[in-house]
């Protein structure tokens, strides 16, 4: 009997962010990600970045225990977050656990490519014995 093999899903990512008052801070959300207020209030910008700066296509006041989370239709968002009470502004973001099956199919293309560009580099190096070079000439 052969072992059976399984992908396991590997658990999302969480970290904490700290802000402190009128401190921005500027973070992309990629697609499945969550800012969740713990402690304290925060405004959030979202919108695309442009030298340096997000232009806001909305603004959101988020209180403690609400959740920002980024929508399906969109790859990644930038979001400004600024605190504007007294005090320390905690948040809790999660990302979502890299997909396994993506991963793989990320390292395939990359090792095809590189195959490709070796394929091409081998065709222009000349042979030996068809173009006369490493030959001695008498």
């Amino acid at each position: 009997m052969q072992p059976q093999h399984t992908i396991q899903s590997v658990p999302p990512s969480s970290f904490t962010l700290q802000i402190g008052n009128c401190q921005p801070v500027l973070t992309c959300l990629r697609k499945g990600a969550s800012l969740q207020v713990l402690e304290g209030s925060v405004e959030a910008s979202l919108g695309p970045l442009l030298y340096g700066q997000v232009l806001a296509a909305r603004t959101l006041t988020l209180h403690p225990g609400q959740i920002l989370e980024v929508d399906a239709d969109e790859s990644a968002t930038w979001v400004r977050l600024q605190h504007r009470g007294e005090g320390m502004a905690r948040l809790l973001c999660t990302e979502p656990a890299a997909d396994p099956a993506w991963e793989v199919s990320k390292l395939i293309h990359a090792l095809r490519r590189a195959w490709m560009k070796f394929q091409r580099w081998s065709r222009g190096v000349p042979q030996r014995g068809k173009s006369g070079l490493g030959r001695s000439q008498a």
